[in-house]
């Protein structure tokens, strides 16, 4: 493609689905990358390239094709909530198409996240989506993060750090977290745990019912001398937060959403041991993590045994490898070149 014509634009990917690694590899090739969440720029249609991902939420830009004839248009599965909804209450997908995404869907070529995405995606829309369809997963910034780990000097007499961290919400098992770190802090006094991302609770339609069921657990937690709470760092933090995640050795998820698992592939990066249950998109992109039904056990297992521990942060990093930026960024250009 023609230097003058290559303006590609990403619509509702925040800055961390993105990278700003994977940004500079785009534009060393060439691309000038815009995006509503990215850089705050409309979509035009000097864009040549749109990658368009369905969503409502936070004033997400409605792509449609037929607005848009000379570009050449993607839709990029990221949020499977948003195409399928979400049941705050039973905790499971709704299953149900959303109307407003059937032009995007049907009409262009088809990029995932993950292939749990994809499936799920096409199990609800059927033939209605776009039969040209492929897997490009997301990128992590997998090398600076693995770097800042091999600098950091490793001090072997602190405790077994663990460290949950997602945003506060019911689909990403905050209540659950939060009653399994009180009871293994209790069986665990020597170890050390961290719950991420202090009060970034969103804005979901359970938010308040969320809150009010977990005010006590939480101030029972804030009392314990080995657990600890941590700010959000942000985007424009990110160097700090790739520090902060080297000094832990044991990461856990209990979520019941999860197309991707950025946070434990970004936990992974940094050499820690991941936890997961084996459902959503976890077992499909994280190989390398301790995957099982009872994460509580699992957890316990790494905190005791320091070999497996050791396995599992390795195994971990190795998975995490695949997801690199510099390589997702050579992927997007090979498909949208």
């Amino acid at each position: 493609m023609p230097e003058s014509e290559k303006g590609l634009y990403i619509a509702n990917a925040w800055k961390a689905l993105v990278t700003e690694t994977a940004r500079k590899q785009l534009e060393s090739d060439g691309w000038s990358v815009d995006g509503n969440w990215l850089n705050s720029k409309s979509i035009a249609p000097l864009h040549k390239v749109i990658l368009a991902a369905p969503a409502y939420f936070d004033g997400a830009v409605m792509v449609f094709p037929k607005d848009y004839p000379k570009s050449r248009v993607f839709s990029y599965l990221i949020y499977p909530d948003e195409m399928v909804g979400w049941d705050y209450k039973s905790k499971t997908y709704k299953l149900e198409k959303q109307e407003t995404f059937i032009p995007l869907l049907e009409q262009t070529s088809i990029l995932s996240e993950s292939k749990f995405t994809l499936d799920l995606v096409a199990s609800v829309y059927g033939n209605v989506i776009n039969p040209d369809q492929d897997i490009t997963y997301l990128p992590v910034e997998f090398n600076q993060i693995s770097k800042i780990k091999m600098e950091t000097k490793q001090n072997v007499e602190k405790p077994v750090r663990v460290l949950w961290n997602h945003m506060w919400r019911s689909d990403k098992g905050f209540k659950e977290a939060l009653l399994l770190i009180d009871q293994l802090s209790s069986n665990y006094p020597k170890a050390e745990f961290c719950v991420a991302r202090d009060n970034l609770w969103g804005n979901n339609p359970d938010t308040k019912n969320l809150q009010i069921n977990t005010a006590p657990i939480l101030v029972k937690l804030r009392q314990k001398n080995n657990v600890f709470f941590r700010e959000n760092f942000g985007f424009k933090r990110a160097l700090e937060y790739w520090q902060f995640l080297t000094t832990f050795d044991v990461g856990f998820s209990v979520s019941y959403q999860e197309g991707f698992g950025l946070s434990m592939l970004e936990q992974s990066s940094a050499g820690i041991a991941c936890v997961m249950p084996p459902r959503e998109s976890y077992p499909e992109i994280h190989k390398g993590g301790l995957i099982t039904e009872n994460v509580g056990d699992g957890i316990a297992a790494l905190i005791e045994d320091v070999k497996l521990r050791e396995g599992i942060s390795q195994s971990c990093q190795e998975n995490a490898r695949r997801f690199n930026a510099e390589d997702w960024a050579k992927i997007i250009i090979t498909k949208i070149g």
